[in-house]
């Protein structure tokens, strides 16, 4: 019912706690795992562990997280899609997750950032960090766009859910948690954020970049 997408690079240490957590905890959702050209073994466990429920996909060097975003988002085989990082846990079960289904289109759920537990980010439809969108938005609205190399690209496609209209859920009740520091291997400086802006002034006129992929329809 759930195909859960992730990004990873050189996480071993992390991916037995995201597999217990994702395919061993519920048996009616799939893995999808873009590997970035790890040198820890962390290609090595996923294959060895022969799981039926993980897809492995193999990108050989690291891209930006809209790139690999969209590569799983292709290969996802249910229309209920989970963005999500190889560092958090669900403290909810699946099952919670499941029942807050509807008829909505995108689901936001709450998280905390690791490091400072006193600040659980408070949610709203600005950003969707977390959560699930159903295959119609990316079939209709596009996918995640590739001109973002840092962060925005989940906030560029909130805007652009929320915009054309979709039906947008906030699940307070449903609870993300960062379990380790993010990797720090970039430094963000706000590059992308003109990026953002314009791409909202596009869409306030009905306007999508060609730039922007489209999930191709069943």
């Amino acid at each position: 019912m759930l195909s859960i997408v992730s990004g990873t690079y050189n996480r071993l240490s992390i991916l037995p706690q995201l597999v217990d957590n994702t395919v061993e905890a519920y048996e009616n959702l799939e893995l999808i795992l873009l590997e970035g050209g790890s040198g820890d073994g962390s290609v090595d466990y996923i294959k060895k562990l022969k799981h039926p429920r993980i897809k492995l996909i193999e990108i050989g060097k690291r891209s930006a997280w809209p790139s690999f975003m969209n590569i799983g988002i292709r290969h996802a085989s249910y229309d209920w899609i989970v963005q999500w990082n190889d560092d958090v846990i669900l403290r909810n079960s699946w099952e919670e997750v499941i029942k807050v289904l509807d008829d909505h289109k995108a689901y936001a759920f709450s998280w905390n950032r690791c490091g400072d537990p006193g600040n659980c980010l408070a949610m709203d439809k600005t950003t969707l960090n977390f959560g699930i969108i159903h295959r119609s938005i990316f079939e209709e609205i596009g996918m995640y766009d590739p001109s973002f190399r840092f962060y925005g690209g989940d906030t560029d496609l909130t805007s652009r859910i929320n915009i054309f209209d979709y039906p947008f859920k906030l699940c307070p009740e449903i609870w993300v948690e960062e379990t380790v520091p993010p990797m720090n291997t970039d430094t963000y400086t706000g590059q992308d954020d003109s990026i953002v802006f314009a791409n909202r002034n596009l869409y306030k006129q009905g306007i999508i970049p060609d730039r922007i992929p489209k999930l191709e329809k069943k």
